[in-house]
């Protein structure tokens, strides 16, 4: 491992695609766009909207058994 990778492990460094967010929530789900010129649209299941896929709730880490 280099330097750098060492650093980011031992302050727990997360890269955005691994951070808590609706887009990685079980409950939440894409649905398919409704053309090839949109992309697909994020549902949240339990509050029946649609959401931003970086945004996040308080109920998030509950609902996927992660604690933290």
């Amino acid at each position: 491992m280099s330097g750098i990778d060492n650093a980011k492990k031992g302050m727990g460094w997360k890269a955005q695609n691994e951070r808590a967010a609706c887009r990685n929530c079980k409950r939440a789900e894409f649905e398919k766009p409704i053309s090839v010129d949109r992309a697909p649209s994020l549902r949240c299941t339990p509050g029946g909207f649609y959401t931003q896929p970086y945004a996040i709730c308080d109920q998030w880490a509950d609902w996927v058994g992660v604690r933290g």
